[in-house]
């Protein structure tokens, strides 16, 4: 590695999602959910010295592919969650309160010009 910092991942950031609420609290970029259009790699030894690490990315929605010797050999994605059943999704929409549609209408005017 001849002294320099070694990353165990890919740096291929393109944007740091970071709300304004969050700078208002004064949280660390640190905490800002990262999001890259372009896969970030993870060598075959990192994903074996950094197993963890490398996991903790994936649940936390990042895909990854895995290289050996710079070849792309594999990729890492987070498993897709099951489907709600039919009878769940009834009962969760039953249990919806009701929508007044003029006052819906009222409050986008509130917040959006209404000649838009």
């Amino acid at each position: 590695m001849g002294g320099r910092a070694h990353l165990p991942f890919g740096p291929q950031v393109l944007a740091v999602a970071y709300t304004v609420e969050e700078e208002l609290r004064g949280e660390p970029m640190s905490h800002a959910v990262i999001h890259s259009d372009v896969m970030s790699t993870v060598s075959i030894r990192d994903l074996r010295n950094q197993g963890g690490k490398v996991v903790d990315r994936v649940l936390a929605g990042e895909s990854l592919t895995v290289t050996r010797a710079g070849t792309p050999v594999a990729e890492l994605r987070p498993v897709r969650r099951p489907g709600l059943d039919r009878a769940t999704l009834l009962e969760r929409w039953r249990r919806l309160p009701p929508v007044d549609p003029a006052a819906v209408r009222r409050d986008i005017d509130a917040v959006i010009d209404p000649s838009v």
